[in-house]
């Protein structure tokens, strides 16, 4: 199973999977703002990340989607919220989908679209060096992701993070599985409620008109949060507007 922590008492059950640049201790600084009484959050690390960067795969969504429900089950968590960051954008989409019987509410936060990100394509040599070992690269791209807001101390942790917590064939895999996977035939017709939570400081291609013109023509019940003063990492950069919005949300 999953590596995974544990937040929380409440009898509303939240599985919660992080990005690309990070396992899910990108979530550490909402943890004070948490409704520990009203939420059991589930912090999930997927495979060749954080606590279960020893396992190996196929590192797919279909794979993170298997390995999700097995969680939930050994959890005895029947149904769940569920919210995603960026790439695990897509295995929410993807849940969306698959099992809307399981699901409550559901949160995606600058989501990579179903269409994958084919664009980039024409510069993987680029993206695949800054996953391995090109630190220089990394910058570049944590600037894209936060229109150059931070120079310093922000973007050091991130790239260290980013080496300590993930495997080079983790970060190599899911660069591939979120730049060409396209599963939008396999989302249509799905009405479950999504919400969608965008960053005004986000790089082009998630903010919010690109998103409400992707997920927000394919889900006919998703609705919009956009962060001011955030980029791609909301939960790090406003935290305690982020907790707000998203347990707004799953208060309903």
């Amino acid at each position: 199973m999953l590596g995974h922590k544990i937040i929380g008492s409440g009898s509303e059950h939240v599985l919660i999977l992080h990005d690309w640049f990070s396992d899910t201790s990108s979530y550490d600084s909402i943890l004070p703002y948490l409704s520990t009484n009203l939420f059991t959050y589930c912090f999930v690390d997927i495979r060749g990340y954080g606590r279960s960067k020893d396992l190996s795969g196929s590192f797919s969504v279909e794979e993170i989607y298997t390995d999700l429900l097995e969680v939930a089950d050994q959890l005895g968590w029947q149904t769940f919220h569920l919210i995603g960051h960026s790439m695990t954008g897509l295995v929410v989409q993807y849940a969306l989908a698959k099992c809307p019987h399981r699901l409550k509410r559901v949160i995606a936060v600058a989501p990579t679209a179903a269409c994958g990100a084919a664009p980039m394509e024409e510069n993987m040599p680029f993206f695949e060096d800054a996953a391995q070992e090109n630190d220089e690269g990394a910058r570049a791209l944590l600037g894209f992701m936060t229109s150059n807001t931070y120079d310093g101390a922000f973007i050091d942790y991130k790239i260290r993070c980013w080496r300590t917590v993930a495997t080079n064939q983790a970060r190599l895999a899911y660069l591939h599985m979120y730049v060409r996977t396209n599963i939008v035939q396999q989302i249509q017709g799905a009405t479950h409620p999504l919400l969608v939570v965008t960053g005004e400081n986000d790089v082009e291609g998630h903010r919010l008109k690109d998103m409400q013109e992707t997920l927000g023509e394919w889900f006919p019940n998703c609705s919009f949060q956009d962060l001011k003063a955030s980029g791609h990492y909301p939960m790090q950069e406003v935290p305690a507007r982020f907790t707000e919005v998203i347990e707004a949300y799953l208060k309903g």
